[in-house]
């Protein structure tokens, strides 16, 4: 009897042992994302069971600004951004590093104006709409420029995406800088292209943006979340009439429209991602291009030392798959 109770009790505290070494479970990356056609591939991921909850939970909010507030908070790990908002957030969040390039808009994000505004010069004294002068006011930026214009020559109106085709239609709003999918609607809606992404080619650029502690933390996670994308990625492009029924109810767009709608956003390979997320970094000339404009329009501190922002392409899977 005593041998048995001996030999229980051993085995309880092996077990107990065992438990206590036993490491705890990865809890799921948290990733923040908008609604913008470009990172549909993580949806088609999942949809095709190669981003399982347990591991990645995706986040979708409305506009990228509530994703760059839930970056500050710390309630996401990872977020899908472009470039020149995440060297804004990089001011808040310094532990910040892009891990992948996701797309480049071309074409997919525009200046469009009224019908009565025949040209960017007809915006002289009007007053425009822009969501942030981060993408929104970089693009419109550059349209103004190509029309010998600047900011001083326009009133900018804060106006956040999902309110893009209400503001459009105030008599004093002339034109409005705003992306897929709401692009599709203001044109449907009689607003015309007075400038585009495809004039200023590999400017506005989407990334995948994570924190330093979500490295630490799930360093099983971001290989695999990866290879998920590269996965959707693959599947949008060989499979489009199926991807394209898995994304309609998201983007509320039809088929035809999202086809349209894909020819203006270029997704970059594997290779390509190595190449400009390598060291010396192709995305560097482009990142220092949008931290000047950044200053100037007051979003940074003027003369900051470097680009801040880290470029890292070791998380990148070995081969696509």
């Amino acid at each position: 009897m005593c041998a048995r109770l001996l030999s229980l009790l051993i085995t309880l505290l092996c077990c107990i042992g065992l438990a206590a070494c036993t490491e705890p479970q990865e809890k799921p990356l948290r990733l923040g994302t908008n609604l913008w056609l470009g990172y549909e591939p993580f949806y088609l991921a999942r949809g095709q069971d190669a981003l399982e909850r347990g591991k990645v939970r995706l986040i979708e909010y409305t506009t990228s600004l509530p994703v760059i507030d839930a970056m500050r908070s710390g309630l996401l790990d990872a977020a899908a951004l472009t470039l020149d908002e995440s060297i804004v957030l990089q001011q808040q969040v310094h532990d910040l590093q892009v891990i992948a390039v996701l797309d480049f808009s071309h074409g997919a994000d525009a200046l469009l104006g009224k019908p009565e505004i025949a040209s960017i010069a007809d915006l002289r004294g009007k007053r425009i709409g822009v969501e942030n002068l981060a993408t929104g006011g970089y693009l419109l930026a550059r349209g103004l420029a190509s029309a010998g214009l600047t900011h001083q020559d326009v009133e900018i109106v804060p106006v956040s995406a999902d309110h893009h085709q209400e503001a459009l239609r105030q008599p004093d709003i002339a034109a409005i800088v705003s992306y897929q999918p709401m692009l599709t609607y203001l044109l449907n809606g009689g607003a015309h292209r007075l400038f585009d992404s495809s004039q200023i080619p590999g400017e506005i650029i989407d990334v995948l943006v994570v924190r330093e502690h979500a490295v630490r933390k799930h360093r099983s996670h971001l290989p695999y979340l990866l290879r998920a994308w590269f996965i959707g990625r693959q599947h949008m492009l060989t499979q489009q009439t199926q991807a394209l029924a898995q994304m309609q109810a998201r983007q509320q767009l039809l088929p035809v429209q999202l086809k349209q709608t894909l020819r203006e956003l270029r997704f970059p390979t594997l290779e390509e991602n190595r190449r400009l997320l390598g060291q010396p970094s192709q995305l560097q000339a482009t990142g220092r291009q949008l931290q000047a404009y950044l200053q100037r329009a007051g979003q940074l501190p003027a003369n900051p030392p470097a680009l801040p922002l880290r470029f890292d392409p070791s998380w990148l899977p070995d081969a696509p798959r």
